[in-house]
This record gives structure tokens, C-alpha cells and sequence, in this order.
């Protein structure tokens, strides 16, 4: 049976974070003297219609183990209220804080990934932090949000399942019981940290630096090295992570010079050390380049991408060859959940080499339309350890409409679908795998 605790399969499109993590310039509720409070409130609705749950197999309910449903309806609704503070105590000094609640449901129906069902969702504290800053340091403790470069290893810090809900949309992020220590000069950020993964991520707390670099106009560069340690022996026998280091290197937004409309992305990361039982050895990377034809009547953006995360060839031995995604997040369309089908129920950032293209353009300054194309391939000759005869897997592709009319909304649409290639059709099924999506969000 495949674990939730696999990995962390996330929402589907990467724009929705980014907007709904974006500040806005909002008067502040009280600012007198040197205090000021600012309160927020976002919310989002989604529903959400699949055919074919992993390729004609059914949907596998990951509580009772069952197959059942081939086409899965549901919507999910979400609400998060949240409050801001900054004390200015001194000329080199203030405090910092904020707090948030989440409270969501999904009703209807179930997702295809089998993750939730109708009925499930609750309230909850999302965001809960003190800190201070002063001079170039700042310092935060508590739940909070923490996001390295695009995502790839770090950014979201829980699973949206079981009686959470809201595996679709994915309303909780941040990483609880966390401290972030950064320090900021001219171009050179560096920051400390030791953040908790909630339970539905494997409960595993990492500990590590990370450090990035603005190369002037030509690129961000940064590197990171952190352990994972597990708080809870049940999880890490199903999902091994104790005492893996993982490493990290990445260049992003990269220009050439007098080359400003192409722009390159790359990065690469390991999966060293072991916990006494198994061994770790893997390694992920992605290579890609995207161009800006701004000179056209609507500015278009056509971009290709080539990831890969490794796979374990003999699931039965110590040595653990398989990429585990951690904490990955989304910041854009297929970064870094790759396919709104295959990403959110099938494969999940491990195992795979996958080719993506995608089409952006902007018809006005609300609304964006674009196209994307991802072909997936098995690393090594298995899926969630059962063997297949080919690494061919699927074939995705996806449309959108998405409408932004101010800086408080978003709205989209989007078509995807996929086709089994050789390794799915042994695996699952032969069948194609489609979603059509319709998803809003305000914040305010």
C-alpha cells in the first residue's frame, strides 16, 4: 500500500501560494507610537471534478485500504484570520509577532489520491510566532513560514490529509516549534534554522544553514546542509529519514549579459548519512532556461525544464537510492509539484525524470493564459516498489485561465490531462486521468 508518509504531494497550482503569501499594503488596525498591529484575513474555495483515479485503477482510500471510486467530485473551502504586531523599542531594536488560525473543510466527495474524504477538516493555529530584529539580525521562534529558493526541499511543512482536509487546496504550510536565525548584508543573506514538519510529513525536525547570494543582475546563488531528525520511531519505520544530511546547491534567475529576456534555473541536492538500519544515497537535480518575448503584442514566456530524482533499483536491500521529496513546495506552475494529475496522486518527486514545457501569456493585465506538457519516466524499473517492464510512465498536459483583477483576488481555471504510458498501464491502469479544477482566493 502506498503511505501517506511517502511524500509531500501538494496542491496543484504554484501561482495560488505565491499570492496568497504576498503582503499587501494594508493601513495598520492600531499603529500609536511605536507599536503597530496589522490584521489579515485570506480564504479560498475550490471544486474539483476527476475521472479515471490512477488510470482507471480506482481511488485507493489510504485509511481502510480500499479501492473505489474511478470518478471523484468534491469542494473544498478554507478561512484564515491572522494578526501582525511590530514594537519598535528602541532605535535598534523591535519585536516582532503574529498569530493566525486555519479553519477549512472538504465536502462532497473524496480526492482520487485518497488522502480525505467528505466531512473532513478542522480549525487550527497555522502561524504562531515572537521575534525580534535589530541591525542586520533577526530572530524568529514558533510556527512560521520558511522557504528555500523555489521550494525544491523546503517550504511546506505539512500535509493537508485525513481528518485535516483540504489536500487540494493545502491551507497550512508553516513548520511549528521553529527557530530561524538570519543575518542580511549587502547581497548575502544567511540564516539558521530548526523547524518541525507536522505529522502528516513524518514528524521530523531539520537542522541546518542556509546561505544565498545576489550576484548582482546575473543570478541568486545559494547553498544549504541540514539533518533530519525523526520524533517519532512508528513514522520513520514506515518512512525512513533519521540522520539523513541533505546538501544543496542552486543558481537561480540567472542572465546572460545582454541577454535579459533569458533566464536560466539549476540546482542540485543529495541524500547522505543513515540511522543505523539503512543508508541513504540519493540525489535530485533540475536544469532549465525560459525566454521572454516581450516584444509581442501579448508578452509571452515559453520556458522547458529536465528534473530528475532518483529511484531505488532493489527496494528490498539497506541502501535507500530513492529520492525523498521532504518538505517541497510550490512557487509556480509545475515547481515543484509536476502535474495537477500525475504530481497530486501519482508519482511525487521520487523515481522519476521528467521533461516539462510550458507556454505563458499575458492577454491583459488580469488575465493570463497558458499551456504546459510534462513527460514522465521512471528512474528505475518499479513503481512504490512494484516492478515494471518499461520506465515510460505518463504523458500530462495542462491548460489554464487565470484572472487576477487587483492585488486581494485570484481566480483560475484549468483542464489537465494524462495519459499511461507503458510503465502505468502494468502498475495501474490504461485508462486516462483527467481534473478539471476551478479554484478562488482573496486576501485581504
Amino acid at each position: 500500500m502506498i503511505s501517506v508518509y511517502t511524500s509531500t504531494p501538494r496542491l496543484l497550482l504554484g501561482a495560488i501560494p505565491v499570492f496568497l503569501s504576498s503582503s499587501l499594503a494594508a493601513a495598520p488596525l492600531i499603529q500609536e507610537g511605536a507599536l503597530q498591529v496589522e490584521t489579515t484575513l485570506s480564504g479560498s474555495a475550490a471544486w474539483i471534478h476527476s475521472h479515471n483515479a490512477n488510470f482507471g485503477l480506482g481511488r485507493l482510500d489510504l485509511r481502510s485500504g480500499k479501492i473505489d471510486n474511478e470518478t471523484n467530485s468534491w469542494q473544498e473551502y478554507a478561512l484564515q484570520p491572522g494578526i501582525n504586531f511590530s514594537y519598535k523599542y528602541s532605535e535598534d531594536w523591535t519585536w516582532l509577532g503574529g498569530l493566525s488560525v486555519v479553519a477549512n473543510t472538504t465536502q462532497g466527495g473524496s480526492d482520487p489520491g485518497g488522502y480525505t474524504r467528505s466531512g473532513d477538516g478542522r480549525a487550527s493555529v497555522e502561524q504562531a510566532y515572537l521575534g525580534f530584529q535589530t541591525g542586520a539580525w533577526k530572530v524568529t521562534g514558533g510556527s512560521q513560514s520558511f522557504v528555500v529558493g523555489n521550494g525544491f526541499i523546503l517550504a511546506d511543512g505539512n500535509v493537508d490529509s485525513f481528518g485535516e482536509g483540504g489536500y487540494w487546496a493545502a491551507p497550512r504550510s508553516t513548520f511549528r516549534d521553529g527557530l530561524v536565525v538570519q543575518w542580511q548584508g549587502s547581497g548575502l543573506t544567511a540564516q539558521g534554522f530548526s523547524l518541525r514538519a507536522k505529522p502528516y510529513n513524518g514528524d521530523v525536525r531539520f537542522n541546518g544553514v542556509n546561505v544565498d547570494y545576489q550576484w548582482g543582475d546575473y543570478a541568486q546563488l545559494g547553498a544549504m546542509a541540514f539533518k533530519v531528525d525523526s520524533l517519532d520511531s512508528r513514522l520513520d519505520r514506515v518512512q525512513p529519514r533519521d540522520g539523513m544530511k541533505v546538501y544543496n546547491v542552486r543558481a537561480l534567475n540567472a542572465h546572460l549579459p545582454g541577454a535579459e529576456a533569458l533566464t536560466f534555473n539549476a540546482e542540485a541536492s543529495v541524500q547522505k548519512g543513515t540511522n543505523g538500519a539503512y543508508d541513504y544515497d540519493t540525489k535530485a537535480w533540475y536544469a532549465g532556461a525560459a525566454y521572454e518575448f516581450s516584444s509581442l503584442a501579448y508578452p509571452t514566456t515559453l520556458s522547458y525544464r529536465y528534473a530528475s530524482f532518483s529511484g531505488d533499483g532493489d527496494p528490498s536491500d539497506t541502501k535507500l537510492s530513492g529520492w525523498d521529496a521532504l518538505s517541497k513546495g510550490y512557487t509556480d506552475w509545475g515547481t515543484w509539484l509536476i502535474g495537477d494529475v500525475v504530481g497530486n496522486y501519482v508519482l511525487f518527486n521520487s523515481n522519476e525524470n521528467v521533461h516539462s514545457v510550458q507556454l505563458k501569456t499575458a492577454l491583459s493585465q488580469a488575465f493570463t493564459v497558458g499551456a504546459l506538457h510534462h513527460q514522465f519516466s521512471l528512474d528505475k524499473k518499479n513503481y512504490q516498489g512494484i516492478p515494471v517492464s518499461d520506465k515510460l510512465f505518463a504523458d500530462e498536459s495542462t491548460v489554464y485561465l487565470q484572472w487576477t483583477p487587483d492585488a486581494h483576488w485570484f481566480v483560475v481555471a484549468a483542464y489537465n490531462f494524462a495519459t499511461p504510458k507503458a510503465a502505468a498501464k502494468q502498475a495501474l491502469g490504461n485508462d486516462d486521468f483527467d481534473s478539471f479544477e476551478l479554484y478562488a482566493a482573496f486576501k485581504y
